[in-house]
């Protein structure tokens, strides 16, 4: 029979995981705090990220990693240009030839500057359409799993806090997540690219 109340494990089951639950898809999971335990919940808070990122906009996203990873290459490629213009200065030979293969090198540095520019303008703006589909996928599976509880669980303080937690946190956190996370893809490309210019390079090319 119906008593009109909710029923403890459901109240318990909404009071500790909504916040998580609602918003990722994924298993109730305690706070725990410390060094160790945020590094050993690092890699499924990254993934969590990442599967929000997937389901809200995956176009976006690949479009946002694709032009990340294009400007770190024209990054890379500027870099190698750059170090040419010297070395075609330096060169030997007559001083009016030497300045007249400087140009070219300086033409690619700048042509790679602008297409640089246009790719991290088309980045932001992607981010900036991606962004607000995550916070509101985010918020569909919170009103999702809220409507799912049964009316009398919005009298249990414990659940009220839970639901105010992720509102007033979690959302706010993953927006944060999503911008951290995207920064990080595009340091770690232009680690990569920037850390194969040493290998392309002569160690005579300065002056040879």
């Amino acid at each position: 029979m119906t008593t009109g109340t909710a029923r403890p494990d459901t109240e318990e089951r909404c009071a500790a995981g909504i916040d998580e639950q609602a918003v990722f898809g994924g298993r109730p999971q305690a706070v725990k705090t410390g060094s160790l335990a945020m590094l050993r919940e690092l890699p499924g808070a990254i993934g969590q990220t990442i599967g929000l990122l997937w389901t809200a906009g995956r176009g976006l996203t690949v479009t946002v990693l694709a032009c990340q990873t294009a400007a770190a290459a024209l990054t890379g490629l500027g870099l190698l240009a750059g170090t040419r213009v010297p070395a075609a200065l330096l060169a030997g030979g007559p001083t009016p030839q030497r300045i007249t293969a400087a140009p070219p090198f300086l033409a690619l540095v700048g042509g790679v500057l602008a297409a640089r520019g246009a790719l991290t303008a088309a980045v932001a703006e992607a981010q900036s359409r991606l962004t607000p589909r995550v916070l509101r996928h985010a918020h569909d599976r919170l009103y999702e799993a809220t409507a799912a509880v049964e009316l009398a669980a919005f009298d249990n303080p414990d659940w009220q806090e839970a639901l105010s937690r992720a509102r007033q946190r979690t959302l706010p956190a993953i927006e944060l997540a999503v911008a951290e996370l995207l920064a990080v893809a595009a340091a770690i490309a232009g680690l990569l690219a920037v850390g194969g210019i040493p290998a392309t390079l002569h160690p005579c090319s300065w002056s040879c």
